[in-house]
């Protein structure tokens, strides 16, 4: 159970939001999951400027094993090359490489994940089903049974009950790079699909109605030129963000610290062309939008506290005390976000005294 959602505001930038939330069969919440990682060693990105992220929804595990494999894939291809030519590549992979690998691994982990079930519960294979015939203690043994070849099907295609939760593992991946700029990718071992994120947005997991909702009613009031990738940073990531709340407050199985991603291919210096936030400066910045949105402060002032805290870098207390100072009420704005229901910061007690 997760919401990961992720934004594009133009051909250089463009960001990822996730939870921290995950539920142990839908009984027990931890805000422990760790849902969007770096796919890029630290050197190639100094030296080449790429930069890149893998998000996961389904199993947490499935999301570490696949982001810690593609790392070392990138890592190992990279000085491999350099062994066989003596020098490193003269460009960097593109985020349709990336892409292209973190699917692959994905699928190689679904294929394997299959065999250990298949091989735990009847002795064969995938290869060996599709031969029809495995090899046992005492020789050839063909595999006939009607009952385990049905069986041995459901769990091949993802519909039993043993394989079923990990072809439900689906996420994106998004990065820059010199060779083809800001690209946003999703996948799927449901369907095994890769493909390029065809609008400027994408929500997933099970976050996704309530997500949905905030980036189709933000798209409606967008023409089409800004669309296709002329939306304010600060904008777009408020809107993220007020998504991801959303998912938060109405969808099971979401919630915890925001865990913000921001691609900047502008940026001249390549360390800083991706910048995670999963701080307490990630959690100001729901606060920020979630009493923007409940009018407590303006929206001039939330953007203004947005582009501070998670563009600029500037510490957070600055732009706590200068909404504390400028909010309509202070009282309501301090309820709100301990958690009372909305009174005006007014108690039922105190409107009857009155």
């Amino acid at each position: 159970m997760t919401s990961i959602n992720a934004i594009r505001f133009n051909e250089h930038q463009g960001a990822i939001a996730t939870d921290e939330e995950m539920t142990i069969q839908s009984e027990v919440k931890l805000p422990v999951s760790d849902k969007v990682r770096n796919v890029i060693p630290d050197s190639i990105i100094e030296q080449y400027g790429l930069v890149a992220s893998v998000s996961t929804t389904g199993s947490a595990p499935f999301g570490v094993q696949l982001t810690d494999t593609v790392r070392r894939r990138i890592r190992d291809d990279h000085d491999s090359f350099i062994l066989r030519t003596g020098k490193p590549p003269a460009i960097s992979k593109s985020v349709e490489d990336v892409a292209e690998l973190a699917f692959e691994v994905a699928a190689e982990m679904r294929k394997d994940y299959i065999d250990e079930v298949l091989l735990t519960r009847y002795g064969f294979s995938r290869k060996d089903y599709i031969k029809g015939f495995y090899s046992g203690k005492d020789g050839r043994v063909d595999i006939k049974d009607k009952t385990v070849l049905e069986s041995a099907n459901q769990m091949i295609v993802g519909k039993s009950e043993y394989t079923r939760h990990f072809s439900r593992n689906h996420g994106f991946i998004a990065g820059w790079s010199s060779v083809d700029n800001f690209r946003m990718y999703y996948f799927s071992l449901a369907t095994l699909l890769l493909e390029p994120i065809g609008t400027f947005f994408q929500a997933s997991g099970s976050g996704l109605d309530s997500a949905d909702i905030v980036f189709g009613e933000y798209a409606r009031h967008l023409p089409l030129d800004q669309r296709r990738g002329d939306i304010d940073p600060v904008d777009g990531l408020f809107t993220l963000i007020k998504a991801l709340n959303m998912a938060s407050r109405m969808s099971f199985g979401c919630g915890g610290y925001p865990n913000i991603t921001i691609f900047d291919g502008k940026q001249k210096e390549n360390s800083k062309k991706r910048k995670e936030i999963a701080d307490h400066r990630a959690k100001f910045a729901s606060e920020i939008v979630y009493a923007a949105e409940e009018q407590l402060i303006t929206r001039s002032l939330a953007s203004e506290c947005i582009e501070d805290t998670l563009v600029k870098d500037k510490p957070f207390h600055e732009s706590e005390q200068k909404i504390l100072s400028k909010t309509k009420n202070l009282r309501a704005l301090s309820r709100l976000l301990r958690g009372y229901k909305r009174s005006d910061g007014i108690s039922l007690a105190d409107r009857r005294r009155k």
